[in-house]
Order: C-alpha cells, then sequence, then structure tokens
C-alpha cells in the first residue's frame, strides 16, 4: 500500500470513527451476519488468527467468542478507531494491533487463519497484500474474506467517495484473480447469504431467510451484497 493511500485511509478512519460507531449502531444485524459467515468458514480452526482492518471492532466482538482460538490479532491502520475497539472487546485473547496490512510485523507461518471484511477494497496494491498475508499464514492455513459485491446496486451509494471507489473493482473475476496470483490456492469465491439491508433486528430472522432463499436461487446470486472468499495456503512455499 502506498504512503499516500496509506495516509488517505488512515486520516479519514481517525476523524470518522465516531460517525462510524452510529453507523454501527443501525447496521447491528449487518456486523452479526458477517461474524455468523466467518464464524461458518473458520469453523475448525485452534490456532491464532488475524483479522485485517478490524477497525473499532464490531465484527470482532461477535466472532472472537465463536472462535477456538488461543490468540485473536485484530489490526487496524487507524489507531482511532483500535482505541474503540480496545473498550469494546475485553476478551484478554483479543490483541489490536496497529500496523500497514501489506507489511506486517508477524513471522512467517505465524497465523492458522488470516481473514478480513470489505477490507481489499481499500487497497491499492491487493496482490501486494494478499501475499504478506500468505506468508504470515502456516501451511493449510485458511483465508476468508467478506467483500462488498460490485454488482450490487447498493454499492452506487460509493460514487465519487474517493476512499471506496475500488469497490466498483470488486467483481468475482477481480478477486479470484488476486487471490490465486498472491500463492493461494483452492479459491473459491462466492456469493454470501446477504441480500437484504440491515433493517430493524425485529426482522432479523425473516429477512435472513430471504437472504438464504435468494443465495439459492441462481439468477440472484450475481446480486449478492458480499462476495465469499475462501482459499487456503499451499504446502510448497
Amino acid at each position: 500500500m502506498s504512503d499516500g493511500w496509506n495516509a488517505l485511509q488512515r486520516d479519514h478512519y481517525d476523524h470518522f470513527v465516531e460517525g462510524y460507531e452510529e453507523e454501527g449502531e443501525a447496521r447491528k444485524r449487518g456486523y452479526a451476519r458477517k461474524a455468523r459467515a466467518l464464524a461458518e468458514a473458520l469453523r475448525g480452526v485452534t490456532g491464532p488468527v488475524l483479522e485485517v482492518g478490524a477497525g473499532s471492532g464490531l465484527v470482532t466482538v461477535l466472532l472472537a467468542p465463536r472462535l477456538q482460538s488461543p490468540r485473536y490479532v485484530a489490526l487496524d491502520l487507524s489507531p482511532e478507531m483500535l482505541a474503540f475497539a480496545r473498550k469494546r472487546v475485553p476478551d484478554p485473547r483479543v490483541e489490536c494491533v496497529v500496523g500497514d496490512a501489506t507489511r506486517l510485523d508477524a513471522p512467517d507461518g505465524a497465523f492458522e487463519a488470516v481473514f478480513c471484511v470489505d477490507v481489499v477494497h481499500h487497497l491499492d496494491r491487493p496482490v501486494e497484500a494478499l501475499r504478506e498475508w500468505a506468508r504470515v499464514v502456516r501451511p493449510g492455513g485458511r483465508l476468508v474474506l467478506l467483500e462488498a459485491n460490485a454488482y450490487n446496486p447498493m454499492n452506487r451509494a460509493y460514487l465519487g467517495v474517493e476512499f471506496e471507489l475500488r469497490v466498483f473493482l470488486n467483481t468475482d473475476a477481480n478477486l479470484a484473480r488476486w487471490v490465486t496470483e498472491a500463492g493461494w490456492v483452492d479459491v473459491r469465491v462466492e456469493p454470501a447469504p446477504a441480500y437484504t439491508p440491515s433493517g430493524p433486528r425485529v426482522l432479523g430472522p425473516v429477512l435472513d431467510l430471504v437472504d438464504r432463499v435468494a443465495t439459492r436461487l441462481p439468477p440472484l446470486r450475481r446480486w449478492s451484497a458480499l462476495w465469499q472468499v475462501e482459499a487456503r495456503r499451499g504446502h510448497g512455499r
């Protein structure tokens, strides 16, 4: 990630943290849905894990209790966002670390899995970052990404928003290509069960049912709000 792009992202989120928190209150079901998808994809992981772009911990606080990992590193570029995460997530297994996603301060093979939510489209060189994530994951370890879908009409809201513009590169073909070029194997890109807006929590069960049904209807698969990307680090690296 270039220093200029880093500075743009960090400055935005350092100054937007309170607004981000307000948005988070309105999107609780959305974050719960994402944490649920990640927990399912990470089932069976018992080693250390790395969440890239943890922000203020809105996913972290929901996901960490569902994992068996003895160490959960929540990484973010923004110190201000992580200050909120430290308050939100009291779990002693969770370490909130300020850092650059493309230059991780971690040894080779330190984690069993790396995952993130809506982070790849904030990177100006996604392949470089994905390659670095592969370095810190042990052979056979997992990668799980949840990324906004470029084809979903709701993402038109990002038109003209400088730090979000790369979301329109998030096609299934691009995501698969970036992950493969970074050296991951067994790459799969599927629509996540996320079609409906966050909505009122009282309607959550109904909206979740709509999501599950939509995922199984081939004509709608391309319109999911999120792509779910899963891959594995090969043993030959």
